[in-house]
């Protein structure tokens, strides 16, 4: 998949494989331009629809990102009786398809040990694309990553937790009460 940058539109054709290409237009923001560059790199192209979704602040959606069904589960079944509604993904790369295609969420919960796009790997690109840096992210693992807390936009609440601290730490994050 080639980017190419070049003066007018910003344009992002939807086909894939070694001739797709993405355009975008001159001066394209760097972040806007990394970002490109790792969506293209996991195989993904941006739609112009999901360029052009905006972050509501008080948004009730929340994306899991997490490599157990079990701990999707869990997390999805006590948000939705908290009154927001949740989308999920197995690992990064899944996130990143469903986020071109969906408005940005009011959070993101990511695990950090994942297949194919690790927790950390996500939360780089994801601060990169202009559309999501904005979005609120939280971290839920078992695993300890000191410099996971000191990242802009990210918290860290570690496994296991209780469904009254989850609850609390994503409404405070969402802004929602």
């Amino acid at each position: 998949m080639r980017v190419l940058l070049i003066g007018g539109k910003t344009l992002f054709p939807q086909p894939t494989g070694a001739d797709a290409h993405v355009v975008l237009a001159k001066p394209a923001p760097p972040g806007e331009l990394l970002a490109t560059v790792h969506l293209c790199r996991a195989g993904l192209t941006p739609s112009a629809a999901s360029k052009s979704a905006a972050l509501t602040p008080r948004h009730r959606t929340v994306l899991v990102v997490d490599d157990s069904e079990d701990a999707q589960d869990l997390i999805c079944d006590c948000l939705s009786s908290a009154g927001f509604t949740t989308r999920s993904a197995l690992n990064g790369k899944q996130a990143l398809d469903q986020l071109m295609d969906m408005p940005a969420p009011g959070l993101i919960t990511i695990d950090l040990m994942m297949p194919e796009m690790s927790g950390m790997e996500l939360i780089g690109v994801l601060q990169s694309y202009r559309r999501l840096a904005r979005v609120p992210m939280l971290i839920l693992s078992a695993v300890v990553v000191p410099e996971a807390g000191r990242l802009p936009g990210v918290e860290y609440l570690s496994k296991p937790f209780s469904n009254d601290d989850l609850v609390d730490t994503v409404k405070r994050l969402t802004g929602t009460t």
